[in-house]
């Protein structure tokens, strides 16, 4: 097999893109595609350090009499591997600290911090898992105590281990990577000119004694357990902010929403800018919250210079909103009573003849009784509201025996109400609002009616009581009329049962006897055979 078929075999066994490859190699990904195609030959530095990579020795990568089912790799150690991978990161971040300033390694601690905190956030449903945990060893008869100990130790050990592996593979991903990738396009130009120039490199060329061996990265980065659990930690962690994306999403198009209503009162001359900088700010900090979770979930570039830029200012617009509304509400005059309004209130009156089957029925809490001694036969209702706002009305209704008078009422929508709620606005004034929607009974008779009517009341709620108690007696006597059929089923079938056992004794005691006489008939039969 030639050399740019076994590279290129090589490299796709080992899950690895030319690009991958060549950031390994600290060359362009034209030359490992030229390399791959047989157009040009790498150098002796660079197939030695591709031995290292896929774990090789140099004659199994270059002796084209070699077939590539022939070349065994080597089998590393999974703690040497881990080892490897850790002295990887503590070598690539000294160096990276080294050469970056001193304000970009302050943001990138900032951000390390924020990552630590989210992280860290994953704690509340592990706690639930061992929460459940311990509900279940309450359940348990003997040895709860240690079934909730060892489910607690597995909980905390897994959460401790995706920590450190999600923390610390996110560090080395987003971070080391880029960084190395940043210093390795610095260089790309200058090498894909110097591969261009060199038309073929002989094969048994000696390696250059000169040149200067650096850490290279461990070739089974991305491919260990490391690497695995930081992906499934990185694909929780998404699947988690996804999650908490929504609630944000919706509190933005809430504050919106609550945000075009302010500028519509602001038209109409209702001033709170205090309100409208608040719904300001907490929408810029949605948009900054949900920007830096999309980010994180598609992999998407941000410049955080002005993402803390918005942070601030959203935190400044909160200081000053608060500061702003304090004044403005402190200025506003609540008053508890119903707004002077072109509305007026409605009173209607209703007269019902005394008797001694009638009761009346308010389920309103503003009920009044005067006394009126002229109206000995007679009951008047005085009912007052507002007829533009409400429609109330009194209702007979026959149950129990008793002629029951019940007042109904139901609320009308009107426009004029936001106009009359935007006028007092202007006016930096609140009302309540709820007594434009309120009505009043009032129930005028003679004393001896009114006693009547409170004996008739109490007769009907015994009759009430009667009917509910007549009623339940008869569901009561239902069911135990069903109980008493499915108990005599039980019994019938309880004696089919017993009558089914004793057939199938009998049925047994036959197929005993049945078998003694056969083998009796071939007893007969062999004697008579012999």
């Amino acid at each position: 097999m030639k050399f740019s078929e076994k590279l290129q075999k090589l490299r796709k066994d080992n899950n690895l893109s030319q690009e991958q490859l060549a950031d390994k190699l600290d060359v362009s990904r034209q030359s490992v595609s030229k390399w791959e195609s047989g157009q040009t030959y790498p150098e002796m530095d660079k197939l030695l350090t591709m031995c290292k990579i896929f774990n090789i020795t140099l004659d199994d990568l270059t002796n084209d009499e070699i077939k590539y089912n022939e070349v065994k790799t080597k089998n590393t150690n999974a703690f040497s591997n881990l080892i490897d991978d850790l002295m990887y990161i503590i070598d690539k971040s000294f160096s990276m600290f080294k050469n970056m300033s001193s304000k970009t390694r302050g943001k990138i601690i900032g951000e390390l911090i924020i990552l630590f905190l989210i992280l860290f956030l994953f704690r509340i449903p592990f706690s639930y898992i061992e929460s459940l945990g311990y509900s279940l060893s309450y359940n348990l008869p003997r040895g709860g105590q240690v079934f909730a100990s060892l489910w607690s130790f597995i909980i905390n050990t897994v959460y401790l281990i995706l920590f450190i592996f999600t923390y610390l593979y996110i560090y080395k991903t987003h971070y080391l990577d880029k960084y190395k990738e940043t210093q390795t396009n610095k260089n790309e130009t200058s090498n894909e000119i110097k591969e261009e120039e060199k038309n073929e490199i002989k094969e048994n060329s000696e390696p250059n004694k000169n040149t200067k061996k650096e850490y290279k990265e461990p070739s089974h980065f991305g491919g260990t357990l490391f690497t695995a659990l930081g992906k499934v930690s990185t694909f929780c962690i998404k699947g988690f902010l996804a999650f908490m994306c929504i609630p944000f999403i919706i509190t933005l198009i809430t504050l919106f929403l609550c945000g075009t209503i302010m500028f519509g009162l602001l038209f109409k001359g209702i001033v709170y800018f205090g309100m409208i900088l608040l719904l300001i700010a907490g929408s810029i900090l949605n948009i900054i919250l949900i920007k830096a979770m999309l980010s994180f979930i598609f992999n998407l570039k941000v410049n955080a210079r002005i993402l803390l830029i918005l942070f601030l200012t959203g935190l400044g617009l909160i200081g000053i909103g608060t500061g702003i509304t304090v004044i403005e509400f402190a200025s506003t005059e609540f008053i508890d009573e119903a707004p002077k309004s072109k509305y007026e209130l409605t009173t209607k009156n209703y007269e019902y003849e005394i008797s001694d089957n009638l009761i009346i029925q308010s389920y309103h809490n503003i009920t009044e009784t005067k006394v009126d001694e002229s109206l000995t036969d007679k009951v008047k209702l005085e009912i007052t509201y507002y007829d533009d706002l409400m429609r109330v009305q009194p209702f007979e209704n026959n149950i129990y025996d008793f002629n029951s008078i019940e007042i109904w009422a139901n609320a009308k929508w009107n426009k004029n109400i936001l106009k009359i709620f935007t006028d007092n606005l202007k006016e930096k004034k609140i009302y309540n609002y709820n007594d434009l929607f309120e009505y009043k009974v009032t129930v005028y008779t003679s004393s001896a009616n009114i006693e009547k009517l409170k004996n008739n009341y109490d007769n009907f709620e015994k009759a009430k009581n009667e009917a509910y108690k007549h009623y339940y007696n008869n569901e009561i006597n239902d069911l135990n009329i069903d109980i008493n059929n499915l108990n005599n089923q039980i019994y019938n079938l309880e004696n089919k049962i017993e009558e089914l056992n004793d057939i199938n004794e009998n049925l047994q005691n036959e197929n005993i006897e049945l078998k003694d006489k056969i083998q009796e008939y071939k007893n007969n039969l062999h004697n008579l055979l012999d």
